[in-house]
């Protein structure tokens, strides 16, 4: 399975694969399909900042008691196509990634992806 790419496709990825990353930046990759959880620990740079228990938890929650002040970056839940090699199969599916901010510049931490992709500054996440 793979997701539709956002600002980084495999092309870029692999351009971006000899530019060096910050060396404390987190990427939790895939892992059967818990990619929201895969996502808010990216987002929170932290193995351990939710478990697959809390989500459940949380995903009952009312949104509208979330205050903005404390959001650190975010996660997406966006179409995503099923293949099996290069064959892409007629089956749609969904897919949270998550994008971050790490020493000013932002990141697409998909899970899926071999390592992050760099996104840029403000203006190029727009």
């Amino acid at each position: 399975m793979s997701c539709v790419p956002w600002k980084g496709d495999k092309a870029k990825s692999e351009s971006e694969s000899q530019e060096p990353l910050p060396a404390h930046i987190y990427h939790e990759k895939q892992r059967r399909e818990l990619c929201a959880l895969h996502a808010l620990n990216n987002v929170f740079q932290d193995a351990g900042a939710f478990t697959r228990e809390a989500l459940q938890e949380i995903f009952q929650r009312d949104v509208g008691l979330i205050s903005l002040t404390n959001v650190t970056g975010f996660i997406m839940n966006l179409p995503s196509s099923l293949s099996w090699g290069p064959l892409k199969l007629p089956l749609k599916r969904q897919h949270w990634i998550c994008v971050r901010e790490v020493s000013g510049t932002y990141f697409n931490l998909d899970s899926k992806l071999k390592r992050p992709v760099r996104i840029g500054n403000d203006d190029d996440l727009r």
